[in-house]
């Protein structure tokens, strides 16, 4: 049996409210299931760890365990509900993360209106990168085609001398100043998945946003952090009492593959570093967007000018003073009064067709609450919003530079052809 032990930042994704990386695609036309399993057994012979399990070893840790002939299982359901109806369990069996569990479930539910297809990996195994990199592999290979093995191995490991200093200094406020997470109380088991609420922004109302931020901060802004920025203020200020003095924290999670060496670009793992700013209840509802999007952006870039050694050193630390269960105490959010929101509007759609043509809708499942997802439409955005499981708000129709912007539910908007990042 061979096995891998896992880099500091996968532990953060063992345990409860693990928030496996899970998506469901539809198909408008019916998918081959029978050529969709065979195509499993080119993918494992090129990334064999998603054919692997989680398993407890005696050094107070975890590591990937893979049999001589790694096997996934592709399930096949029939349903009369919709794309859009289906709930995430019956869309997927969402992937737990914990010892001796598998590190992927895929299904195929036949619908009325075509396929869907729902896959579930292990966040501790894969990031968003890496699971599309391997669903688009899956995909290639149930097409006829030929793959290559991407780079497997964990790439965010500190220095020896790094864990000893963060050891010393080991507090929760150096783990949120260095890892950009949270260390308080244990997360809570997941016992139903959020339901979100879903909001479009077309490409016209995006452009107005940039430029209104940008009227107010002599600095180039990013699409991705104006974005971020009228979430937190639409959201945050609604979420959480304006009459509470208490800061409001805005979580992002920052794939640092880039730094890892040209090598590394096409990596399969976890290249996951977190970024967090907070601001008051009052700068929420008074501070200018341009200002909100400017402090999120420096608290990203500061991700990429730090020492990642040094970001996740904390983490390989709590670990071994304190056990796995500390880290399944840190938390991608503030628990109370924290927000996080995940971009993934360039999802490589185009690149999943299984031989029946591109996924024309896609759903993120999401474990963690209070989150909004940024995925792509075929006229700028769709947001799904997950409010806090204590606190869900359903927005009514407000103002936002000019916008009126309408949290909804129903279908997401096809999404357009892309390329991988």
């Amino acid at each position: 049996m061979k096995s891998m032990s896992l880099a500091p930042v996968d532990y953060v994704f063992t345990g409860p409210m693990s928030c496996p990386v899970t998506f469901a695609f539809s198909y408008p036309k019916r998918l081959d299931a029978a050529r969709v399993q065979q195509s499993i057994s080119p993918l494992l012979a090129a990334i064999p760890w998603l054919g692997g399990r989680l398993r407890a070893t005696a050094e107070h840790g975890y590591a990937y365990a893979l049999d001589d002939h790694p096997v996934t299982t592709l399930e096949v359901a029939r349903s009369h509900k919709s794309f859009y109806e289906l709930s995430g369990s019956e869309a997927v069996r969402v992937v737990r993360s914990a010892d001796g569990q598998p590190l992927m479930h895929a299904r195929i539910t036949h619908t009325p209106n075509g396929s869907v297809l729902g896959v579930s990996m292990s966040h501790a195994l894969v990031d968003g990168f890496s699971f599309f990199l391997a669903l688009s592999r899956w995909a290639a290979c149930a097409r006829g085609e030929a793959i290559d093995a991407p780079p497997m191995r964990r790439l965010l490991q500190p220095s020896e001398a790094q864990v000893r200093a963060a050891a010393e200094e080991l507090t929760p406020g150096l783990l949120l100043e260095r890892s950009g997470l949270f260390w308080a109380e244990p997360r809570p088991e997941v016992r139903a998945l959020p339901q979100p609420l879903s909001l479009q922004l077309r490409a016209s109302q995006i452009d107005a946003l940039v430029a209104d931020a940008q009227r107010h901060v002599s600095v180039k802004l990013r699409q991705n952090d104006v974005l971020t920025a009228w979430l937190w203020r639409t959201y945050g200020s609604a979420w959480w009492s304006s009459e509470d003095a208490s800061d409001v924290y805005m979580s992002c999670p920052v794939d640092v593959r880039r730094l890892l060496g040209a090598e590394n670009q096409n990596a399969f793992g976890c290249t996951i570093c977190g970024a967090s700013v907070r601001a008051s209840s009052s700068e929420l509802r008074t501070a200018p967007l341009g200002e909100l999007a400017l402090r999120i952006q420096k608290g990203v870039s500061a991700v990429f000018a730090d020492d990642w050694g040094e970001r996740v050193a904390p983490l390989e630390a709590l670990r071994r003073r304190h056990g796995i269960a500390a880290t399944h105490a840190v938390h991608l959010r503030h628990p109370q009064r924290g927000m996080l929101v995940t971009n993934m509007s360039r999802l490589p759609l185009a690149e999943l067709d299984f031989g029946s043509g591109a996924p024309v809708g896609v759903r993120l499942f999401s474990e963690i609450d209070a989150m909004a997802a940024i995925l792509p439409a075929r006229d700028g955005v769709t947001i799904d919003v997950f409010g806090p499981r204590s606190n869900v708000v359903s927005l009514p129709k407000r103002s936002a530079a000019g916008l009126i912007t309408a949290a909804v539910a129903g279908p997401a908007p096809q999404a357009p052809r892309s390329t991988r990042r």
